[in-house]
This record gives C-alpha cells, structure tokens and sequence, in this order.
C-alpha cells in the first residue's frame, strides 16, 4: 500500500487533493454550515487547529469556478448528503485572511491588511468583463483596488461590501465571505501600543461588512481569541460562536 504524505506546512485544500497528502476528513462541516440559521458564523481555536484549511475547503466547496470539479469532493463525507452536494459550486466566495498584518505600528499593520485586501479583489477581477455589470460598477471595483493598492485607508472600511454587491449582481447569489485570523492585527496593536487606531478601523468594517450589508449571505470567520460582550462583534445578532 502506497503511503501518503503529511501535510507538513500545507493548509490549502487544492493542493492537499492534487498532491495526494494525508489528511482528516472534516468536510461535514459544510453540512453543519447549511444547517445552521446564523448569517455569521465564528470559529475561535488555537493555532494548528485547520482553521485555514477549513476556510480553504469551503471557498473550494462552494465557489461557481470549481463547479466543473467534483472529484475533490466525490470521495469525501460532504459529497453523501444529497443537500449539501446540491449546493456545490453554486455561490461566490469572497475569501481573505489577516494573518500577515502585522506591524510595529498602524501603519505598517494597516498596510498589511490594506494588500490583502487588494488580492482579494484580484481573484475576482472577471467581474470587469461581466455583462451584468454597469460601468459606474466596474469604476467602483478598480477605483476601490486602486486605493487599496496605493495605501489609501479610506478604502477599507467598505471593501468587502462593495464585492458582495458586485458579486451578487454578476452571479444573483448573495457570497459567502470567508475572513481567517480576524484578530491578529488587534492583538498586534494591544501589544505594540496602537490599539485605539486599530479598534475603529476593525469595527467598522466588521460592521459594514457583516450587518450593514444586504448583499451577504453567509460569513465565516475564524480566529483564536475569544470573544467578550464589548468585543469586535458586540453590535451583531446573527452571530453563532462555535
């Protein structure tokens, strides 16, 4: 029998599949996502748990582009529920994490966060040929990437928001988004001392993003702190913390 290789330092799903690497099965989680009725869901774990793994089966799972690729689910757990194989490559996912924004200081943090941002508008950048777009909503999209790529913060505050709506009228689902490591740039700032910057510019996006916004359909989110009733997500009621 041929052995199959750990996964050592690999957390995408893709290549855990096309590299035939061991790994447990744990996609009955998306089962559990379907069922559930919160809007927005959070995972707080620690370190080394999959939790990027997880969020990177989902956006797979789920995202219209691998609609034509079942076979890295057909021998999986997911794949034996009839509903949840139904749901397969059936809606948009907006997918980014903040584990690389990290800093000495606002700056160099927000700049972290600000470049992922950007490359989550650059997996969806076919929404410029999209003939269900306007032109003023091509114009929101580069203009929004443009400022997030030249570091203008005024952009993040609604740079999810603007995709979910984007998306939504190109494909006519609401996304999913998916946000791995919400919490390191705060807890970056509680220890370096620019907590009070951070705060406001995390909340308000976390606000626009996941109450304010009628184009999103489900959320997903992951980190390792826990969550207290003043926190992040005080102000939201369609929050389940798992």
């Amino acid at each position: 029998m041929k052995h199959k290789p750990l996964p050592i330092g690999v957390d995408d799903f893709k290549r855990l599949v096309d590299n035939e690497y061991y790994f447990i099965d744990k996609t009955l989680m998306i089962k559990e996502l379907l069922e559930n009725k919160e809007t927005v869901n959070l995972f707080t774990r620690p370190r080394r748990f999959g939790k990027t793994t997880l969020l990177s089966t989902v956006r797979m799972f789920f995202d219209p582009r691998y609609a034509d690729h079942p076979e890295y689910f057909d021998k999986l757990r997911v794949w034996q529920d009839e509903r949840s194989r139904s749901m397969f490559g059936s809606t948009p996912v907006i997918s980014t994490s903040f584990g690389g924004c990290k800093g000495i200081d606002y700056k160099q943090s927000i700049r972290g966060m600000m470049g992922q941002l950007d490359t989550m508008y650059a997996h969806h950048e076919y929404l410029l040929d999209s003939p269900r777009l306007t032109e003023e909503d091509k114009e929101t999209f580069k203009e929004t990437r443009w400022g997030l790529f030249h570091n203008d913060t005024g952009h993040i505050e609604n740079s999810i928001k603007k995709l979910c709506e984007l998306l939504y009228k190109h494909f006519g689902v609401k996304p999913i988004v998916l946000i791995d490591e919400y919490d390191t740039p705060l807890i970056e700032a509680y220890t370096d001392g620019y907590w009070d910057e951070m705060i406001t510019t995390c909340r308000q996006l976390f606000h626009n993003t996941l109450k304010e916004n009628d184009y999103l359909g489900r959320a997903i989110i992951t980190g390792v702190t826990k969550v207290s009733k003043n926190s992040l997500f005080s102000d939201l009621n369609n929050l389940l913390v798992a």
